[in-house]
């Protein structure tokens, strides 16, 4: 249930429902939602808000764009977000297949698997949001002179990702929820995970890493929180 006030006495009231939860459409007329108004509602439109992912996003000559590739949970409070990282991706695409012919079929792949990926990682923040009995994951931070490892699901694969302004073949890190990570800011991940070796601490990783102190720690929270690496006892 959502509402916010437009203009003098006129307010603008959304219901989001499911199941077993009043018809919106008369609740919303009859007032039973929105007691404080004073008045029923003028003009009551109803839409389906099923979230859906297209089959296949783009072509060789075509792509698709915003809520036609997908769209998420209108709970989600994550529209901006999904929209600016669907257009990035999509102008990415285009410049690559316009610019690099030869990389046409990387392009197609790269928009692809992320449009796949944002509409997936969405469907899973809403099944834990209504999922209330799910606990949240809680990540202890990393002491540096633990012994780290490279979490047992994680994979190191070749996939398309965006470097630079062009879409291009690179070594990424495939995380066990199916993620694939290309760069932590400008750091390229795979990089990062070169130096590893049986029985390195935290500590010692951070330090071959080309960055300051403070930016390592974090970045080494942040791929132990994503579940790249984690310590050993």
């Amino acid at each position: 249930m959502w509402g916010a006030p437009r203009g003098e006495r006129a307010y603008d009231a959304a219901v989001f429902a499911v199941g077993s939860t009043p018809e919106p459409k008369t609740a919303l007329a009859s007032g039973e939602l929105f007691p404080f108004l004073d008045c029923d509602a003028d003009m009551v439109q109803v839409c389906d808000a099923t979230p859906y992912v297209v089959d296949e996003p783009a072509g060789e000559d075509w792509i698709v764009l915003g809520d036609a590739a997908s769209t998420i949970d209108p709970m989600a409070s994550a529209g901006v977000q999904k929209a600016l990282g669907g257009a990035i991706a999509g102008a990415a695409t285009i410049h690559t297949i316009l610019a690099a012919p030869e990389r046409t079929r990387a392009a197609i792949d790269f928009y692809t698997s992320k449009v796949r990926a944002a509409a997936a990682r969405h469907a899973t923040w809403a099944a834990v949001l209504y999922g209330r009995e799910a606990e949240p994951r809680r990540v202890s931070m990393i002491e540096p002179h633990r012994e780290i490892a490279l979490h047992p699901g994680v994979r190191l694969v070749d996939a398309p990702v965006l470097a630079g302004d062009l879409v291009e073949l690179r070594r990424v890190v495939e995380t066990p929820g199916g993620e694939r990570l290309a760069w932590l800011g400008s750091a390229d991940v795979a990089a990062l995970l070169a130096p590893l070796r049986a029985g390195m601490t935290a500590a010692e990783l951070a330090r071959s890493w080309s960055m300051p102190p403070a930016d390592a720690l974090a970045a080494m929270q942040w791929l132990v929180t994503n579940e790249v690496l984690e310590g050993r006892r």
